[in-house]
């Protein structure tokens, strides 16, 4: 008996070493602050600004193709009235595949709420850091900076309502000379059909060259 205690006694710190071998001291993780600092941004990643100035850009671009729409119809010279009735249909396609564009919920909009919504977001992260981790002299020319690009954004998306209302204007003023045009060459008038759809297009090239101007007069960033 007095033997196997004594094994029992010399074992106990053997077993001891090995449960600590088994399970190391975890040191326990400092406290965290109840607001973190702020997240360090890849270098790798692109403005928000150049986004919202591909939208702009993007705008511009299809504004352009209504240009040359509008120039090669005020063209229009010898042409057969079938040859016409077809470039009109397709001027008409045209104008309203840019109308889908520009509605709310089209590709222009929704690309630019995605602008808006980052601006928002990162003026967010930019409010919410702590004292300790940025001047406040930097928190406030970063939050005006966000603010400028919200504001943007919302300006050209006023711009993007007026261009679509622009185009789908012109895209029933096209419909309602096509209209005339079957009439006018059912009597054997060509000519006349041929002079209202340049009227039209000179209309068009005026309204939409106006329209340029104003939306490149608020530049985003300007």
């Amino acid at each position: 008996m007095r033997t196997s205690l004594m094994v029992l006694c010399l074992l106990l710190p053997c077993a001891a070493v090995a449960q600590e071998k088994r399970y190391p001291f975890e040191p326990i993780p400092p406290q965290q602050s109840g607001r973190s600092t702020i997240q360090p941004i890849e270098k790798s990643t692109k403005p928000v600004t150049s986004d919202l100035e591909d939208v702009f850009n993007s705008l511009n671009t299809q504004l352009g193709t209504v240009e040359q729409l509008s120039g090669q119809l005020k063209g229009l010279s010898t042409s057969t009235p079938e040859n016409m009735q077809t470039q009109i249909a397709g001027a008409a396609k045209v104008l309203g595949d840019l109308v889908d564009k520009l509605a709310e919920g089209g590709e222009l909009s929704n690309q630019l709420a995605a602008v808006r919504s980052a601006a928002q977001v990162h003026r967010k992260r930019i409010d919410e850091v702590p004292k300790e981790g940025m001047t406040e002299q930097d928190r406030t020319s970063l939050m005006a900076t966000w603010d400028k690009i919200i504001t943007d954004a919302d300006r050209l998306a006023t711009k993007i309502t007026d261009s679509r209302e622009r185009v789908l204007n012109s895209l029933k003023g096209l419909r309602m000379r096509q209209a005339a045009m079957g009439e006018y060459i059912l009597a054997g008038r060509f000519q006349a059909a041929l002079n209202s759809i340049r009227d039209w297009a000179s209309e068009l090239d005026s309204a939409i060259s106006r329209l340029k101007a104003n939306i490149n007069m608020n530049r985003p960033g300007s």
